[in-house]
Protein backbone atom coordinates (compact mmCIF):
# COMPACT_ATOMS: atom_id res chain seq x y z
CA UNK A 1 0.00 0.00 0.00
CA UNK A 2 1.81 3.67 -1.10
CA UNK A 3 0.83 6.12 0.82
CA UNK A 4 3.01 8.46 -0.21
CA UNK A 5 1.18 11.86 -1.23
CA UNK A 6 -2.22 9.97 0.15
CA UNK A 7 -4.63 12.26 1.98
CA UNK A 8 -4.98 10.11 5.02
CA UNK A 9 -7.73 11.53 7.94
CA UNK A 10 -6.51 9.75 11.57
CA UNK A 11 -9.75 10.21 13.58
CA UNK A 12 -8.92 9.92 17.16
CA UNK A 13 -6.07 10.79 18.32
CA UNK A 14 -7.01 9.86 21.88
CA UNK A 15 -4.74 10.26 25.37
CA UNK A 16 -3.27 6.41 25.44
CA UNK A 17 -1.32 6.57 22.61
CA UNK A 18 -3.97 5.35 20.05
CA UNK A 19 -3.08 7.51 17.66
CA UNK A 20 0.10 8.46 18.18
CA UNK A 21 1.68 5.70 16.69
CA UNK A 22 0.01 5.34 13.62
CA UNK A 23 0.41 9.27 12.89
CA UNK A 24 3.76 9.16 13.19
CA UNK A 25 4.06 6.03 10.84
CA UNK A 26 2.20 7.57 8.04
CA UNK A 27 3.78 10.79 8.29
CA UNK A 28 6.66 8.67 7.56
CA UNK A 29 5.20 7.24 4.94
CA UNK A 30 4.91 10.14 3.17
CA UNK A 31 0.92 10.65 3.58
CA UNK A 32 -0.61 14.09 3.84
CA UNK A 33 -2.01 13.73 7.64
CA UNK A 34 -5.12 15.17 9.32
CA UNK A 35 -5.46 13.89 12.56
CA UNK A 36 -9.33 14.67 13.93
CA UNK A 37 -10.28 14.13 17.26
CA UNK A 38 -13.35 15.46 19.27
CA UNK A 39 -11.48 16.97 22.45
CA UNK A 40 -9.98 20.23 22.16
CA UNK A 41 -6.26 20.94 22.08
CA UNK A 42 -5.67 21.01 25.91
CA UNK A 43 -7.04 17.69 26.56
CA UNK A 44 -4.94 16.39 24.04
CA UNK A 45 -1.59 18.54 24.64
CA UNK A 46 0.49 15.36 25.82
CA UNK A 47 -0.65 13.24 22.30
CA UNK A 48 0.09 16.83 20.46
CA UNK A 49 3.76 16.97 21.67
CA UNK A 50 4.69 13.38 20.74
CA UNK A 51 4.07 14.35 17.45
CA UNK A 52 5.61 17.53 17.67
CA UNK A 53 7.75 18.62 14.09
CA UNK A 54 5.81 16.17 11.92
CA UNK A 55 3.76 17.69 8.86
CA UNK A 56 0.31 17.00 10.90
CA UNK A 57 -3.12 19.37 10.37
CA UNK A 58 -5.25 18.75 13.68
CA UNK A 59 -8.71 19.21 13.26
CA UNK A 60 -9.31 19.33 16.95
CA UNK A 61 -12.45 19.44 19.15
CA UNK A 62 -14.68 18.39 16.58
CA UNK A 63 -15.03 16.53 13.08
CA UNK A 64 -15.45 18.28 9.64
CA UNK A 65 -17.33 16.32 7.06
CA UNK A 66 -14.94 16.98 4.27
CA UNK A 67 -12.79 15.07 6.35
CA UNK A 68 -14.08 11.72 5.55
CA UNK A 69 -14.63 12.39 1.52
CA UNK A 70 -13.16 12.09 -1.41
CA UNK A 71 -12.43 15.52 -1.59
CA UNK A 72 -10.10 15.96 1.30
CA UNK A 73 -9.58 11.92 2.23
CA UNK A 74 -7.93 9.17 0.46
CA UNK A 75 -8.15 6.71 3.40
CA UNK A 76 -9.90 7.33 6.97
CA UNK A 77 -7.69 5.41 9.66
CA UNK A 78 -9.74 4.81 12.71
CA UNK A 79 -8.56 4.93 16.30
CA UNK A 80 -9.83 1.54 17.97
CA UNK A 81 -11.47 3.83 20.57
CA UNK A 82 -13.58 5.20 18.23
CA UNK A 83 -17.18 3.21 17.39
CA UNK A 84 -17.33 1.33 14.78
CA UNK A 85 -20.61 3.15 13.52
CA UNK A 86 -19.81 6.67 14.21
CA UNK A 87 -21.48 9.07 11.79
CA UNK A 88 -17.85 10.22 10.52
CA UNK A 89 -16.91 6.58 9.65
CA UNK A 90 -20.71 5.88 8.06
CA UNK A 91 -20.08 8.94 5.84
CA UNK A 92 -16.68 7.73 4.65
CA UNK A 93 -18.39 4.44 3.90
CA UNK A 94 -21.27 5.60 1.74
CA UNK A 95 -18.58 7.89 0.13
CA UNK A 96 -16.58 5.12 -0.77
CA UNK A 97 -13.54 6.37 1.37
CA UNK A 98 -11.60 2.97 2.56
CA UNK A 99 -11.29 2.65 6.41
CA UNK A 100 -8.26 1.02 7.79
CA UNK A 101 -7.34 0.40 11.35
CA UNK A 102 -3.47 0.23 12.86
CA UNK A 103 -4.02 -3.26 13.47
CA UNK A 104 -4.89 -3.94 9.98
CA UNK A 105 -2.29 -1.47 7.96
CA UNK A 106 0.26 -3.62 10.44
CA UNK A 107 -0.42 -6.80 9.14
CA UNK A 108 -0.73 -6.02 5.57
CA UNK A 109 2.95 -4.34 6.06
CA UNK A 110 4.56 -6.70 8.62
CA UNK A 111 7.12 -9.42 6.99
CA UNK A 112 6.91 -11.84 9.54
CA UNK A 113 4.09 -14.56 10.71
CA UNK A 114 1.68 -13.10 12.91
CA UNK A 115 0.54 -14.50 16.62
CA UNK A 116 -2.56 -12.66 17.71
CA UNK A 117 -3.59 -12.78 21.07
CA UNK A 118 -7.51 -12.51 22.39
CA UNK A 119 -10.23 -12.69 24.37
CA UNK A 120 -12.20 -11.01 27.52
CA UNK A 121 -9.72 -11.52 30.17
CA UNK A 122 -6.33 -13.36 30.21
CA UNK A 123 -5.08 -11.64 27.07
CA UNK A 124 -2.51 -9.41 28.23
CA UNK A 125 -0.49 -11.87 30.54
CA UNK A 126 -1.19 -14.57 27.72
CA UNK A 127 0.70 -12.59 25.13
CA UNK A 128 3.17 -11.20 27.84
CA UNK A 129 4.28 -14.65 28.51
CA UNK A 130 3.93 -15.59 25.08
CA UNK A 131 6.61 -13.16 23.74
CA UNK A 132 9.02 -14.14 27.05
CA UNK A 133 9.06 -17.19 25.76
CA UNK A 134 10.04 -16.72 22.22
CA UNK A 135 12.53 -14.22 23.55
CA UNK A 136 13.97 -17.08 24.89
CA UNK A 137 14.49 -18.65 21.84
CA UNK A 138 14.17 -15.67 19.34
CA UNK A 139 15.69 -12.23 21.32
CA UNK A 140 14.04 -10.04 18.34
CA UNK A 141 11.09 -10.90 19.66
CA UNK A 142 8.49 -8.14 19.29
CA UNK A 143 5.14 -7.51 21.56
CA UNK A 144 3.24 -4.45 20.91
CA UNK A 145 -0.55 -4.16 20.56
CA UNK A 146 -3.62 -3.12 22.99
CA UNK A 147 -0.68 -2.80 26.23
CA UNK A 148 0.12 0.81 24.18
CA UNK A 149 2.98 -0.42 22.13
CA UNK A 150 2.39 0.61 18.39
CA UNK A 151 2.91 -1.96 16.20
CA UNK A 152 3.48 0.08 13.19
CA UNK A 153 6.85 1.97 15.62
CA UNK A 154 7.88 -1.47 15.30
CA UNK A 155 8.24 -2.67 11.75
CA UNK A 156 11.74 -1.42 11.29
CA UNK A 157 12.68 -3.98 13.70
CA UNK A 158 10.94 -6.54 12.26
CA UNK A 159 12.39 -9.16 9.23
CA UNK A 160 10.67 -12.25 8.11
CA UNK A 161 11.92 -14.58 10.73
CA UNK A 162 11.43 -12.33 13.47
CA UNK A 163 8.75 -13.47 15.93
CA UNK A 164 5.35 -11.54 16.80
CA UNK A 165 3.33 -11.22 19.31
CA UNK A 166 0.32 -8.96 19.71
CA UNK A 167 -2.69 -8.33 22.09
CA UNK A 168 -5.48 -7.57 20.40
CA UNK A 169 -8.50 -5.84 22.01
CA UNK A 170 -12.26 -6.87 20.38
CA UNK A 171 -12.13 -3.13 18.87
CA UNK A 172 -9.05 -4.22 17.20
CA UNK A 173 -9.95 -7.08 15.87
CA UNK A 174 -13.39 -5.19 14.37
CA UNK A 175 -10.59 -3.65 11.87
CA UNK A 176 -8.80 -7.17 10.92
CA UNK A 177 -12.71 -8.48 10.34
CA UNK A 178 -13.54 -5.40 8.07
CA UNK A 179 -10.90 -6.33 5.93
CA UNK A 180 -10.71 -10.10 5.93
CA UNK A 181 -7.42 -10.63 7.80
CA UNK A 182 -6.65 -12.66 10.38
CA UNK A 183 -2.90 -13.48 12.05
CA UNK A 184 -0.99 -16.58 10.97
CA UNK A 185 -1.73 -18.18 14.47
CA UNK A 186 -4.70 -16.79 16.47
CA UNK A 187 -5.18 -17.07 20.46
CA UNK A 188 -8.79 -17.04 21.83
CA UNK A 189 -8.50 -17.27 25.63
CA UNK A 190 -11.92 -17.06 26.37
CA UNK A 191 -15.46 -15.27 25.86
CA UNK A 192 -17.51 -13.67 28.81
CA UNK A 193 -20.18 -10.71 28.49
CA UNK A 194 -17.99 -7.35 28.57
CA UNK A 195 -18.36 -4.45 26.37
CA UNK A 196 -22.15 -4.46 25.93
CA UNK A 197 -22.75 -0.60 25.76
CA UNK A 198 -20.50 -0.83 22.34
CA UNK A 199 -21.95 -4.02 20.74
CA UNK A 200 -25.33 -4.80 19.70
CA UNK A 201 -25.62 -7.61 22.60
CA UNK A 202 -23.67 -10.41 23.50
CA UNK A 203 -23.75 -12.63 20.61
CA UNK A 204 -22.64 -9.41 18.53
CA UNK A 205 -19.39 -9.42 20.79
CA UNK A 206 -18.90 -13.19 20.90
CA UNK A 207 -18.60 -12.85 16.96
CA UNK A 208 -16.04 -10.21 17.09
CA UNK A 209 -13.99 -12.16 19.09
CA UNK A 210 -14.40 -15.17 17.23
CA UNK A 211 -13.76 -13.02 14.07
CA UNK A 212 -9.62 -13.16 14.80
CA UNK A 213 -9.92 -16.65 13.15
CA UNK A 214 -12.35 -15.97 10.58
CA UNK A 215 -9.88 -15.81 7.27
CA UNK A 216 -8.00 -18.08 8.08
CA UNK A 217 -6.37 -20.30 6.23
CA UNK A 218 -5.15 -24.10 5.95
CA UNK A 219 -1.70 -23.07 6.30
CA UNK A 220 -2.65 -21.09 9.58
CA UNK A 221 -2.96 -21.68 13.37
CA UNK A 222 -6.20 -21.22 15.65
CA UNK A 223 -5.23 -21.79 19.20
CA UNK A 224 -8.86 -22.13 21.20
CA UNK A 225 -10.27 -23.01 24.48
CA UNK A 226 -11.59 -26.10 24.50
CA UNK A 227 -13.13 -25.29 28.16
CA UNK A 228 -15.16 -22.56 26.93
CA UNK A 229 -17.95 -23.49 24.44
CA UNK A 230 -18.34 -19.77 23.24
CA UNK A 231 -14.67 -19.60 21.91
CA UNK A 232 -14.87 -23.77 21.05
CA UNK A 233 -17.94 -22.99 18.45
CA UNK A 234 -15.53 -21.71 15.87
CA UNK A 235 -13.43 -25.10 16.20
CA UNK A 236 -15.26 -26.94 13.56
CA UNK A 237 -15.53 -24.06 11.01
CA UNK A 238 -12.45 -22.82 10.77
CA UNK A 239 -9.77 -24.23 7.95
CA UNK A 240 -6.96 -23.66 10.21
CA UNK A 241 -4.90 -26.08 12.32
CA UNK A 242 -6.69 -26.35 15.48
CA UNK A 243 -4.67 -26.42 18.97
CA UNK A 244 -6.72 -26.97 21.61
CA UNK A 245 -6.01 -26.27 25.01
CA UNK A 246 -7.66 -26.32 28.46
CA UNK A 247 -6.90 -26.84 32.50
CA UNK A 248 -7.90 -30.34 32.43
CA UNK A 249 -6.12 -33.03 30.19
CA UNK A 250 -8.38 -33.79 27.73
CA UNK A 251 -6.57 -36.32 25.77
CA UNK A 252 -5.00 -36.05 22.37
CA UNK A 253 -2.81 -33.24 21.00
CA UNK A 254 -2.90 -29.77 22.33
CA UNK A 255 -2.07 -27.60 25.73
CA UNK A 256 -3.35 -29.79 28.70
CA UNK A 257 -3.14 -28.77 32.35
CA UNK A 258 -2.01 -31.76 34.82
CA UNK A 259 -1.83 -30.12 38.08
CA UNK A 260 0.71 -28.00 38.26
CA UNK A 261 2.41 -29.23 34.91
CA UNK A 262 1.55 -28.35 31.60
CA UNK A 263 1.38 -30.60 28.50
CA UNK A 264 2.23 -30.11 25.48
CA UNK A 265 1.06 -33.04 23.04
CA UNK A 266 1.80 -33.80 19.24
CA UNK A 267 1.61 -36.79 16.78
CA UNK A 268 4.96 -36.93 17.94
CA UNK A 269 5.01 -37.22 21.67
CA UNK A 270 4.14 -34.91 24.94
CA UNK A 271 6.84 -32.47 26.30
CA UNK A 272 5.42 -31.86 30.28
CA UNK A 273 6.46 -28.31 31.77
CA UNK A 274 6.16 -27.11 35.50
CA UNK A 275 4.58 -24.28 36.28
CA UNK A 276 6.16 -22.18 38.24
CA UNK A 277 5.42 -21.16 41.38
CA UNK A 278 4.29 -17.46 42.76
CA UNK A 279 1.42 -14.89 42.18
CA UNK A 280 2.09 -14.17 38.36
CA UNK A 281 0.71 -17.62 36.75
CA UNK A 282 -1.10 -18.82 40.39
CA UNK A 283 -4.81 -20.23 40.19
CA UNK A 284 -6.57 -21.55 37.21
CA UNK A 285 -6.80 -18.92 35.07
CA UNK A 286 -3.55 -18.40 35.92
CA UNK A 287 -2.67 -21.87 34.10
CA UNK A 288 -5.03 -21.50 31.29
CA UNK A 289 -3.25 -18.46 30.57
CA UNK A 290 0.07 -20.44 30.64
CA UNK A 291 -1.13 -23.11 28.31
CA UNK A 292 -2.03 -20.51 25.90
CA UNK A 293 1.08 -19.23 26.02
CA UNK A 294 2.85 -22.62 25.46
CA UNK A 295 0.63 -23.37 22.70
CA UNK A 296 1.25 -20.51 20.79
CA UNK A 297 4.91 -20.22 21.28
CA UNK A 298 5.31 -24.14 20.32
CA UNK A 299 3.06 -23.32 17.04
CA UNK A 300 5.75 -20.74 16.26
CA UNK A 301 8.73 -22.99 16.38
CA UNK A 302 10.00 -22.00 20.01
CA UNK A 303 12.30 -24.75 21.37
CA UNK A 304 10.90 -26.76 24.69
CA UNK A 305 14.14 -25.27 26.69
CA UNK A 306 12.93 -21.65 25.45
CA UNK A 307 9.62 -21.90 26.78
CA UNK A 308 10.50 -23.43 30.24
CA UNK A 309 13.22 -20.97 30.42
CA UNK A 310 10.63 -17.97 29.81
CA UNK A 311 7.86 -19.89 32.62
CA UNK A 312 10.71 -19.93 34.91
CA UNK A 313 11.63 -16.13 34.46
CA UNK A 314 8.19 -14.79 33.90
CA UNK A 315 7.85 -12.02 36.35
CA UNK A 316 4.10 -11.44 36.03
CA UNK A 317 2.54 -8.11 34.44
CA UNK A 318 2.11 -4.97 36.22
CA UNK A 319 -1.14 -4.34 38.40
CA UNK A 320 -2.06 -8.23 38.02
CA UNK A 321 -1.38 -10.25 40.91
CA UNK A 322 1.36 -7.87 41.90
CA UNK A 323 3.01 -7.72 45.33
CA UNK A 324 3.21 -4.08 46.12
CA UNK A 325 4.39 -4.20 49.55
CA UNK A 326 4.40 -5.94 53.58
CA UNK A 327 2.44 -5.08 55.94
CA UNK A 328 2.60 -6.02 59.62
CA UNK A 329 4.25 -9.80 58.30
CA UNK A 330 1.40 -9.62 55.45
Amino acid sequence: MDLDGKRVTVMGLGTRGGGVGVSRWLAGQGALVTVTDGQPAGVLAESIAALDGLPIRYVLGGHRDEDFRPGGADLVVRNPGVPRRAPMLETARASGVPIEMEMSLFLRHCPAPVIGITGTKGKTTTASLCAVMLGEWEPTTVLAGNMGVSALGQLGRIGPETPVVLELSSWQVEGLIEHGISPAIAVITNIHEDHLDHYDDFADYAGVKRGLVAHQGREDTAVLNAADPEVWAVANESPARVVPFATADRGGPGAWGEGDRLVWRTGGGEVVFDRPAGLALAGTHGLANALAAMAAAMSRGATPEAVATGLRGFGGVRDRLEIVGEVGGV
